[in-house]
């Protein structure tokens, strides 16, 4: 259940795309300074409708972080205000969204897009207007070569990482890995499968392995028949497959495995999944027969003091858990690297107008390179910065630090179902963690 300040919001950001979730004008005038979330929180008319739940979380984690912020003085004493548009995972809203945020709503910085295909058509308009923006979530690795100006950032780990982790779990001899040398891959058309697909096939033929086939299908599996027609050609492969990648977005790939288990054909196929799969909805509803069946996802220290911080914050106000989110921690170290920037770039450039080019160069210089503070140490890192200090944002997702490109790297976990049959019990068990440091050099 929802507290109440959770229902206005939500209703407010369905009532339009661009609505806010403050008031006051942009770029510091009046004492606010506007920074917004580009989320899909609606089921659009294209796919995948599956967004909607990512949407909702990045939301509801976006105005924590707000919150914080502006509960320990906002930027040097001006309130962040956060304003929540609804891309509903179209490219094209995306693009029409970002703009309109800028240009009409006084916006200077912006959280998002959610999808890789949606930050492909949004960033020329980001570079086209020097607004700089954090993507949470896309990990398409031909964002990683885009023409962006400098102002598209991620933070992240791009899709090259993934498979590299995936390949080598995968190929490694048991007990330190599942000893398969071939497989076949399912994914959805797009930015994220087809990358995806195509840089696990190459990672994977590097430890020695082989993709036998694939079979690909087109995003949002709203129909019957359309996800019939995806197993009958899992099931028609010949020799049968032993080992399936499947590279799909949440409720797609519940379909799929769902509609195998049904089938009861290939009883021994074992499937090995991605991020997209890695959440409590998938948890929950897949089939038995996926018990200790297992995938990989960018992961970061739940242990550590960061991510216990926004932990903390997040529960305080919401009724669910802060592992129920999706990319929790990537949206809420954005939303707090933006706000070191704002008082970077004021500190570098005291009475000139907050954005820009100058608030893009200041989200590299608090990212990396100087005293490691994070967002419990707020305000030793604002006064850090105030007096001239270089400090390095470490945040709950990790390290966060930027390369030229603006991609950020952190690790990576191999993640296996568990099902308790027994008390009904699932849970995801982590059964490798990969540092990143690690991944880089199994592929030199």
């Amino acid at each position: 259940m929802r507290n109440k300040r959770q229902v206005v919001l939500l209703l407010a950001g369905l009532t339009s795309f661009g609505v806010m979730a403050g008031c006051g004008g942009g770029g510091g005038e009046g004492g606010e300074v506007k920074i917004a979330l580009l989320a899909p929180k609606t089921t659009p008319p294209a796919p995948p409708a599956s967004l909607q739940g990512v949407g909702e979380s990045f939301v509801r984690v976006f105005n924590v972080a707000v919150d914080a912020i502006n509960d320990k003085g906002g930027i040097n004493g001006q309130r962040l205000v956060g304003v929540i548009s609804d891309t509903g995972g179209n490219e094209t809203v995306a693009m029409n969204q970002l703009r309109d945020l800028v240009e009409n709503q006084g916006v200077i910085a912006v959280v998002g897009p959610a999808r890789s295909a949606e930050v492909k058509a949004a960033f020329p308009i980001a570079k086209e207007l020097e607004v700089p923006i954090i993507s949470p979530s896309s990990t398409s690795h031909d964002l990683s070569s885009a023409d962006d100006g400098g102002f598209m950032f991620r933070n992240v780990p791009d899709d090259n990482i993934q498979s590299i982790a995936m390949a080598h779990y995968m190929s490694q001899p048991a007990p330190s890995g599942l000893g398969v040398t071939s497989a076949v891959i399912i994914h959805e058309r797009g930015a994220y499968g087809d990358g995806l697909k195509g840089s696990f096939t190459a990672a994977f033929s590097h430890f020695g392995g082989t993709v036998e086939s694939e079979v690909a299908y087109d995003t949002d599996l709203d129909t019957d028949a359309k996800v019939q027609a995806v197993v009958d050609q899992l099931n028609a492969i010949d020799p049968a497959p032993t080992m399936v990648v499947l590279i799909a977005l949440e409720q797609d790939g519940l379909k799929i495995v769902n509609k195998w288990a049904m089938s009861g054909q290939l009883p021994g196929l074992k499937w090995f999944m991605t991020d997209g799969a890695r959440s409590g909805n998938f948890l929950r509803d897949a089939p038995t027969q996926m018990k200790d069946m297992c995938g990989t996802a960018s992961t970061f220290p739940v242990s550590g003091l960061a991510y216990v911080a926004l932990k903390s914050a997040y529960e305080a106000v919401n009724n669910d858990t802060l592992e129920d989110q999706v990319y929790a921690p990537n949206v809420w170290d954005a939303v707090h690297l933006f706000a070191a920037a704002m008082v970077q770039q004021q500190h570098d450039d005291a009475g000139a107008p907050l954005g820009g080019g100058g608030l893009r160069d200041a989200l590299s210089k608090v990212s990396k390179d100087g005293q490691v503070l994070r967002a419990e140490e707020w305000r030793t890192l604002i006064g850090q910065i105030r007096n001239g200090a270089d400090i390095d944002y470490d945040g709950a997702a990790g390290p966060n630090d930027f390369d030229q490109q603006g991609q950020a790297i952190g690790p990576f976990e191999v993640w296996c179902i568990d099902i308790n049959e027994s008390s009904s019990t699932r849970t995801f068990r982590q059964a490798r963690f990969y540092e990143t440091a690690e991944i880089e050099s199994l592929i030199q």
